[in-house]
């Protein structure tokens, strides 16, 4: 069911009590999903299909490949559209947040590991099996070790936010902008100290999404849907232009336009990611199924790229195997939906396990353990050592 929806003044911050998630955040959610694994198909194949002589499959299947950084954008926008309305900001839900994200990578890291072990030893190195006991700070999957290291810093950067008002916060995101959205996000090359694929370009989103939705006037559906359509239809034309400069180099795909277009927050992919929330955001829509699948997006991610798992799953579905057949990318799509559906239905399975044992209390063990650690003698003389200093910095101020 569809509904409308009402408009906050511009200046003030809306919805600062909280909000109602509504399904179409979830199906953005689940396509960007698909989108990342249509990305790895691509950039993980060992088959580099950009690298073909030009032809509507290789233009096809190249333009998959920027579709993976859109749908992480995607991925991690929804997260931040709906963390700043969050009016618990204690460095202890973070921590809480964070434990639960371990609870996830560490059961299927130790799967995915033991498995191999037993069927594939040769499939997964010493490395690899050291890394899936503690997969979180080894950055087994680099996009969770990133988020928690975000969620860390995610009450403090708010509260700072928050306190910093509009003009401050508002002159903030005009500087990352022209620094990062025009400096880095217009140019090949990684510059102006932008780390991509860390929580820097996190915390990035963040502030721009943060100052939209505490002080912008609630955006229509079309100014979303001509932001989705003006950033495709940019990098559209990059890819386009990549096989037109090999008309002149004789040579491969353009490594400057396909690191470009595969880059972390390059403009055009965060204006597509951008104009896809807006459309979510006016688009209210009621699905208890939708609701359910998006709560295996996470496991698909983690069950696919896991990297023992990356190096069988793709090599065994070698687009070389395919490759002239007319039917190729229906066969690609078909492949990466099964794929895509698997995984998802694994997930599922786990979040029943989990609802069955140990998310009967969720987080409870998070809880006593914190507890424990905040009634203790060395928390306590912790405490009381910073407290001194702030109240000793607060004398030498006065005087």
């Amino acid at each position: 069911m569809v509904t409308g929806s009402g408009e906050s003044s511009p200046g003030r911050v809306r919805g600062s009590s909280g909000e109602v998630r509504n399904s179409s955040f979830e199906l953005l959610r689940i396509l960007a999903m698909f989108m990342i694994l249509l990305h790895h198909y691509v950039i993980h194949n060992p088959f580099p299909v950009y690298d073909e002589p030009a032809s509507v499959n290789q233009f096809i299947y190249t333009c998959f490949m920027p579709l993976g950084k859109v749908g992480v954008d995607i991925f991690f926008g929804i997260s931040a559209w709906f963390l700043c309305q969050n009016p618990d900001l204690s460095p202890r839900k973070s921590l809480k947040r964070i434990w639960v994200l371990e609870r996830q990578m560490l059961f299927y890291s130790l799967l995915l590991m033991l498995g191999f072990v037993l069927f594939d030893r040769k499939g997964i190195s010493r490395s690899q099996i050291v890394y899936s006991v503690f997969p979180l700070v080894s950055d087994l999957w680099w996009y969770p070790t990133n988020y928690a290291v975000f969620l860390l810093f995610y009450p403090f950067v708010t509260v700072g936010l928050r306190k910093m008002g509009q003009r401050m916060h508002g002159c903030l995101a005009v500087i990352l902008l022209v620094v990062w959205g025009l400096a880095y996000g217009l140019t090949p090359n990684n510059c102006v100290g932008f780390l991509p694929s860390t929580f820097v370009g996190f915390i990035y989103q963040y502030l721009l999404i943060s100052y939209y939705r505490w002080y912008l006037k609630k955006a229509s559906k079309t100014l979303g849907w001509s932001m989705v359509g003006l950033g495709s239809v940019a990098i559209l034309g990059l890819v386009l232009f990549g096989d037109w400069m090999r008309t002149f180099t004789h040579d491969g795909f353009p490594w400057m336009i396909l690191d470009y277009t595969n880059g972390e927050s390059k403009l055009p992919l965060l204006v597509v990611a951008f104009g896809a929330l807006l459309v979510a955001d006016c688009t209210h829509i009621r699905s208890r199924l939708i609701n359910y699948l998006a709560k295996g997006t996470f496991g698909v991610y983690l069950l696919h790229d896991y990297p023992p798992v990356r190096i069988l799953l793709w090599d065994c579905f070698d687009i070389r195997k395919i490759w002239g057949q007319d039917a190729a990318v229906v066969y690609s799509l078909a492949l990466v939906l099964l794929i895509f559906m698997v995984c998802l239905a694994i997930d599922l399975i786990r979040d029943h396990l989990f609802a069955l044992t140990i998310d009967r209390h969720k987080g409870r063990w998070f809880d006593l353990l914190a507890d424990r650690i905040q009634s203790s003698h060395a928390a306590r003389r912790c405490k009381q050592y910073l407290l001194s200093i702030h109240r000793g910095q607060f004398r030498v101020s006065e005087t």
